[in-house]
């Protein structure tokens, strides 16, 4: 719990015997829960040869940034990518694009300037790694 408190700078400011209540909580199990899905799309993806090079960037930025937050469950539910590999690479993209947006639109809504930041951040790396992807899948 640590990890939050320093993430939202909740902590020495609270009252003794009040329950420390993190407005921000909420937002963080999101985010997190966001980077396990988003790795194990990516990692299921990136299991055919095609991809698995074109792929490797998004796998380590995304356990990259779930490094930094809180460990929560992941979820059960294992990714779908029955396609080609074109097909994935294409879903994949477009999980990153509405995973960028989602990023971007926590960042706004953080009441913690350093949780800002952090979402605004893996936003951006996000919309980095999907500029510098290639059109296709490389053959």
């Amino acid at each position: 719990m640590a990890g939050v408190v320093v993430l939202t700078g909740c902590g020495e400011h609270a009252p003794r015997g009040v329950p420390e209540v993190d407005p921000d909580g909420a937002l963080v199990d999101r985010a997190a829960a966001e980077l396990d899905e988003l790795v194990a799309l990516v990692a299921a993806a990136g299991a055919t040869r095609p991809l698995r090079r074109v792929l490797a960037p998004f796998e380590a930025l995304h356990r990259a940034h779930r490094a930094v937050l809180p460990a929560g469950s992941p979820s059960d539910a294992p990714p779908r990518v029955t396609g080609t590999a074109d097909e994935d690479f294409r879903l994949v993209l477009r999980r990153e694009e509405q995973a960028r947006a989602r990023f971007a639109r926590w960042a706004l809504a953080a009441e913690s300037g350093p949780l800002a930041r952090l979402l605004a951040s893996m936003s951006a790396g996000i919309a980095a790694h999907v500029a510098a992807a290639p059109a296709g899948v490389p053959r």
